[in-house]
């Protein structure tokens, strides 16, 4: 249990930091201007945690109603690594030349 908890952790923030270097370096090749790549993220970063706010407070409460919560446990990192697979494999994540878009980057940043 305690073992699962410190896995699940090393593993999010494992994820979390590879999407976070492949966001910040697409950003910074589809944004030149610095002001305009400085903007985007700040608007990037507070969605981001708009959306955690929502998701920490609003849904995964209402959902813990229905769902045993060591499943939502396991299918939070589940679907992070989905996710990073998915941005990381470059004949399923399109583009040109299989380069994932920033677009579909963020999207899986933001889960």
């Amino acid at each position: 249990t305690l073992w699962a908890l410190f896995c699940e952790i090393l593993a999010c923030q494992g994820l979390s930091t590879v999407l976070n270097v492949l966001t910040v370096t697409k950003v910074s090749e589809v944004i030149s201007d610095d002001t305009e790549r400085a903007g985007w993220m700040g608007n990037f970063f507070a969605t981001i945690n708009v959306l955690s706010c929502v998701f920490q407070f609003g849904i995964l409460p209402a959902t813990s109603k229905y769902t045993e919560p060591s499943m939502l446990w396991k299918g939070m990192p589940l679907l992070m690594v989905a996710m990073t697979c998915f941005v990381s494999v470059p004949k399923l994540s399109g583009g040109t030349n299989g380069d994932p878009s920033l677009n579909l980057i963020a999207s899986a940043f933001l889960v």
